[in-house]
């Protein structure tokens, strides 16, 4: 049953109107007191049960979105959508069965710890509840004291008087507001987003952090577009089908010599739109997709044919707008854009945006900065202090840093693409690579060397070694065989004469491959057939190498690239004598990758030597020996055992980390081995429990790590009695082994 609202006014209404005083006049301070919002603290399990009931829940991580900040200062942050029952996996909101019930997306931010909320999809939330509509009031709130922004106070207003279920969002800026009503469309304007199930391709999150005052459940809302008639942008006049534009209404090939963003005849504002359609919002009045078309107009005016224009806006960030409209699918986003070329062609009078309409974007600059001077991104450092700035991720920890390109050099033969291939299989299935974590993400592997009988049965071999079922598998990684066609993802071409180094249509395509399978780990084998250029002409290599980080980039993943050596290089390093360097070519392999790794003979077997990186402390050089098919670390390795010791420690810690969060929380830690109610049952729900020491091999390591602790005094066992007053035991925490900051050790 849906709650009505209340009678009482919600918390914070009436904050800045003062209390009569008898009649007496005070003229010392007129000025309103500040509106302060209280709500509970965010708890996934407060959400209402309305919405809970809604199958369509996904868990999300959090992700910097490139150093922009909210109006409170603090870093914005995108949220990618997680699958409930492979948290690994990032989910599609346009598919449904990337969704899951609540309880399965609940038990993901429990179980996985890089997940960090839960979200509603939307767009099929519609299937239960037809009329549920999503509100989002951003940047009205200050996190720390409460107070509503005084020029968002009208806003306030607005959420009071919808009154239905309200919460703080994850930032603690802004409000979401769930109710049910009619509002004639969803919209995006000044802030105040609106959403009714059943539109676009999207999720809201849900944090449970209730504001005080309002309904804990949604409710009815039947004036709801009236409320909201204010923040609704206003309707231009309804625009041409693009019928007499005379353009066909497929989109065209999209010529080869596209003009470059900074050689066109623009605004500033509009080629910094074009950079990035989330710069400011005010500049552009909130709405994307109107800029967007005014863009458009405004290219058309240049005299661009519209196959131009369709090029500039496809290799821009419009086609992340574009993208975003229509469910992730390109070949639906290129004709979103062409369709709003041939509208713009049409020139309906009043029909289309035009220029003008954005006076911030359309505002020349170019006197105070010439063309041809560069512009970068100031790097925001007053809040170095106060920010937490994100520490590098590994998908492959500390070998292969995500958001980078790392290159594994090898001579011929050597083992490289088996071990990339034993590397892929680990990743797609979130297994520990040569005894490293892994960070579990779908692989995209490129095969521009082998093909896919090789690969097949190289593949085989590793599945059989490491007892995988091959249809999980085939899940979560993608192999390409390119050997059949022309494989060269980057080449050398000659134009208007001079030389350049250009991406091909196979980098394109490898690209679009990447983004739709969503790898966080894509490995191209190798260098010497997917580059076609000169290997030592830095400005070549350096080119290729971006190209590769870009696509790493949009993936929120990693690019590894094998690359062959000459036989000297390979020698040399492989003693460890004479010249270091495990790669051929020009420096710029080395420069421009932010890992690299060097596989050489030695002995009867292999080293894998971390020769550079960035990111991270470099790992010892690691021998391998071929067992089963597999290289795997060789058993009496000096490194082996240091690393196993390390290993030994981080599990300890993590147990104990564990065991801390659930103290902490006020839970007993049970001491029994068996039943329903294990030590290693109860610590499973705490997401400190990383996800190697849970299920399979991980509960010997739990409670080998357990044992140790206990041995080193570390923890004890107590007896306590229960709430029905039976004696139980427990685990606690010994004087001294106290996180650092937190209360007393139970003694």
């Amino acid at each position: 049953m849906l709650e009505e609202k209340s009678d009482s006014t919600p918390v914070g209404a009436g904050n800045g109107v003062e209390a009569s005083t008898g009649g007496a006049l005070n003229f010392e301070d007129t000025t309103a007191a500040p509106v302060v919002v209280k709500a509970a603290k965010p708890d996934p399990d407060n959400i209402p049960e309305a919405l809970k009931a809604l199958p369509h829940w996904v868990p999300y991580r959090r992700r910097e979105k490139g150093g922009k900040v909210t109006p409170f200062g603090q870093p914005k942050q995108d949220k990618v959508p997680l699958q409930p029952r492979h948290p690994f996996a990032p989910a599609s909101t346009a598919n449904p069965d990337h969704c899951g019930s609540f309880e399965e997306a609940r038990e993901a931010l429990r179980q996985c710890p890089q997940t960090d909320g839960l979200g509603l999809v939307l767009t099929h939330a519609w299937l239960d509840a037809p009329d549920l509509v999503a509100l989002d009031f951003d940047g009205l709130r200050d996190p720390h004291t409460g107070e509503i922004a005084p020029d968002k106070l009208a806003e306030w207003e607005t959420i009071k008087a919808v009154g239905s279920y309200t919460e703080v969002s994850p930032s603690g800026e802004g409000f979401r507001v769930f109710c049910y009503g009619g509002v004639g469309g969803a919209f995006n304007h000044g802030g105040v987003e609106v959403y009714p199930a059943g539109g676009a391709a999207r999720f809201v999150t849900g944090t449970g952090a209730h504001v005080e005052g309002f309904p804990l459940e949604p409710r009815p809302v039947h004036n709801l577009a009236e409320l909201l008639a204010t923040y609704r942008p206003a309707e231009r006049p309804e625009a041409g089908t693009g019928e007499d534009s005379g353009l066909p209404k497929a989109p065209p090939q999209i010529p080869g010599d596209v003009p470059e963003r900074t050689a066109l005849d623009l605004a500033d504002g509009w080629l910094r739109f074009l950079e990035d359609c989330d710069q400011p919002p005010e500049h552009f009045e909130g709405d994307r997709s109107r800029a967007l078309q005014s863009l458009t107009t405004a290219l058309l005016a240049k005299d661009l044919e519209p196959a131009e224009v369709l090029g500039v806006l496809k290799h821009s960030d419009a086609f992340r707008v574009a993208l975003d409209h229509r469910g992730q699918n390109e070949a639906k986003a290129v004709q979103y854009l062409w369709d709003g070329i041939r509208k713009a062609a049409a020139r309906n009078p009043g029909a289309v945006a035009v220029g003008e309409d954005f006076s911030d974007l359309d505002a020349v600059e170019r006197e105070e900065r010439p063309d041809n001077r560069p512009t970068f991104r100031v790097v925001r450092l007053d809040d170095l202090e106060s920010a937490e700035a994100p520490a590098p991720r590994h998908i492959l920890s500390p070998y292969i840093p995500a958001g980078t390109v790392t290159l594994l050099g090898a001579h011929g033969g050597a083992g490289k693409s088996t071990l990339a291939l034993h590397l892929a299989v680990c990743v797609a299935l979130g297994r520990p690579f040569l005894g490293f974590p892994v960070e579990r993400r779908p692989v995209l592997f490129f095969s521009a060397e082998d093909g896919a009988d090789v690969v097949r049965w190289r593949l085989q071999q590793i599945t059989r070694a490491m007892g995988v079922d091959p249809a999980e598998l085939a899940e979560h990684l993608k192999v390409l065989d390119a050997t059949e066609g022309d494989p060269v993802l980057f080449r050398e071409v000659f134009e208007d004469g001079a030389r350049r180094g250009a991406t091909t249509p196979a980098f394109k395509t490898l690209d679009r491959e990447a983004v739709e399978h969503r790898a966080g780990l894509v490995i191209i084998d190798n260098a010497s057939d997917t580059f076609d250029a000169n290997e030592v002409e830095r400005a070549r290599v350096r080119a290729y190498m971006r190209a590769l980080a870009g696509m790493a980039r949009r993936t929120d993943g990693a690019v590894l690239l094998l690359a062959h050596v000459d036989k000297s290089t390979a020698k040399a390093s492989g003693s460890r004598q004479g010249s270091p360097e495990g790669y051929s070519g020009s420096t710029a392999w080395h420069n421009s990758a932010r890992s690299r790794l060097f596989l050489t003979a030695s002995g009867d077997g292999l080293t894998l030597e971390h020769q550079k990186a960035n990111l991270a402390t470099k790992a010892a050089p690691l021998d391998l020996v071929w067992e089963g098919g597999l290289l795997v670390p060789r058993s009496d390795s000096e490194w082996v055992a240091e690393e196993a010791d390390l290993n030994r420690q981080q599990d300890e810690e993590d147990v104990l980390n564990a065991i801390r969060a659930a103290m902490d929380s006020g839970e007993d830690i049970p001491t029994g081995r068996a039943g329903p109610g294990t030590t290693h049952h109860v610590l499973t729900r705490y997401p400190d429990l990383p996800e190697h020491l849970r299920g399979g091999g991980g509960k010997r390591r739990f409670w080998e790590a357990l044992a140790r602790l206990e041995r080193a005094g570390k923890i004890r066992r107590e007896e306590y009695r229960s709430p029905q007053r039976k004696p139980k035991e427990r685990y606690a925490i010994c004087a001294g082994s106290e996180r650092a900051g937190s209360g007393e050790a139970s003694e």
